[in-house]
């Protein structure tokens, strides 16, 4: 039998013929049974709200090699994804609603979920937040509360976590340096995370410490084999998403400002390290149809399109609970080695 189990539909029994008072006793005892169940998971298996962080954990066709493209190509599916025996498409998610932690869901030919995995350790770390594979399938993951501090203290969000791609058991990967304590303005840790194939670098963002008056954000460069730190910049700067882009004069981190809509970056150099000094490359807010948004997270698509998710961020705890966004969608153009927006999705 397989270790892996998912969260299935249970199979009807017959109806017994009962009296009226015996019925009900029964009744008011399934009642009780099924609540227990609810507060164990938090949800039903057939949500009526699709997680708004989600991913596809299966890759359905390569990825074309291009001059210019983001440098997170290499992500593949978790080796343990093979015996949870989904028929349909696999997708995971951090805020499925209902749902603590990391989930994978299957998804059907209509977009549908029909079924529910969640490995019980990937509720450890309270509410998660952003989450990338490498191309072993191991998925790096950060904490994110939730609406409150109470499964996500603010002295443990400083942390990253690992999902083994076999064992599909998660395990803190690497505690952060703060710059600063935590303080009851600022609940939030870790921000972004991107991993980067060519150099098999971590990147994680950290606005750990920050106040009002502080801007003490770090962004680092962890191993992903040992979890060790190996580079780290802070330049008086709070980011929150990151992403790198292998552009016509090499690698860059691109990086959303915590604190406006700017839109940065840095270079690095062949180990993956930071070299030089940040430029600016616009804001969103000074994009056409462009809002006043903190760039949360940037993905890169198999045509080397970058797509920025801009979100209202004013380091409070509405950030993580309110569901709209705008997505930025931008073309690169190599003869100055900039961006030029292409169109903008508004996400309720």
């Amino acid at each position: 039998m397989s270790k892996y189990k998912r969260k299935n539909r249970q199979q009807a029994t017959p109806a017994l013929e009962l009296s009226g008072r015996t019925l009900w006793i029964l009744l008011a005892a399934a009642v009780l049974i099924l609540t227990g169940a609810l507060i164990r998971n938090r949800s039903s298996i057939f949500p009526a709200n699709k997680p708004a962080v989600t991913q596809s954990l299966v890759q359905e066709t390569a990825t074309p090699q291009l001059e210019y493209q983001g440098a997170s190509i290499c992500q593949t599916q978790p080796a343990f994804l093979n015996e949870l025996g989904f028929a349909g498409k696999a997708i995971g998610g951090t805020s499925l609603t209902g749902y603590i932690g990391f989930v994978i869901v299957e998804q059907d030919e209509a977009g549908d979920y029909q079924q529910v995995y969640q490995h019980p350790s990937w509720t450890a770390a309270g509410y998660l937040g952003p989450f990338v594979r490498d191309q072993h399938g191991n998925t790096y993951t950060a904490p994110t509360p939730f609406s409150s501090v109470e499964l996500n203290p603010p002295e443990k969000q400083n942390r990253v976590y690992k999902i083994d791609t076999h064992s599909g058991e998660m395990a803190e990967f690497v505690n952060l340096p703060a710059a600063l304590s935590p303080s009851p303005a600022n609940p939030y840790g870790v921000m972004g995370l991107f991993y980067d194939c060519d150099t098999n670098s971590l990147y994680a963002a950290s606005i750990a410490g920050s106040t009002a008056e502080a801007v003490v954000g770090r962004v680092f460069r962890i191993d992903s084999v040992a979890g060790g730190i190996e580079d780290q910049w802070s330049a008086g700067m709070d980011i929150l998403g990151v992403g790198v882009f292998n552009g016509v004069h090499g690698k860059r981190l691109y990086m959303g400002s915590a604190r406006d809509s700017g839109i940065f970056s840095i270079a690095l150099d062949e180990e993956g390290n930071f070299s030089g000094e940040p430029r600016l490359e616009f804001y969103l807010a000074g994009l056409e149809g462009g809002d006043n948004d903190k760039a949360q997270r940037f993905t890169f698509t198999p045509e080397g399109e970058m797509v920025i998710k801009g979100i209202d961020f004013n380091y409070n705890l509405s950030a993580s609970s309110e569901p709209h966004c705008n997505l930025y969608h931008m073309t690169y153009l190599p003869e100055s080695d900039s961006w030029q927006l292409k169109t903008i999705d508004r996400v309720a």
